[in-house]
């Protein structure tokens, strides 16, 4: 992966933002080099790289992507159901 495009570190400038989260934020553009998609992420990571913080982001989604398919596919019929309002039968 090859990361194009500006990071940049940003700061809170509200009092009230600035008191939630006091840290620096930066922002990291990734443009993919096969089609136009630009992609942005906010971290507070500033030793590594755009293109290692790119390429994490990329790992990550693959594995929500791959939990998404085993909920939708696959059945669990072992464990029962739980909630607040789940009542044993």
């Amino acid at each position: 992966m090859r990361a194009t495009g500006a990071s940049t570190t940003r700061w809170r400038s509200g009092y009230y933002a600035a008191q939630d989260y006091p840290e620096h934020l930066r922002r990291i553009r990734f443009k993919y080099p096969t089609s136009d998609q630009t992609l942005g992420f906010l971290t507070h990571n500033t030793r590594w790289s755009a293109a290692t913080i790119a390429a994490l982001y990329k790992s990550r989604w693959q594995i929500e992507l791959f939990f998404t398919w085993i909920k939708q596919h696959l059945r669990n019929e072992a464990s029962p159901p739980q909630g607040a309002g789940y009542l044993p039968a």
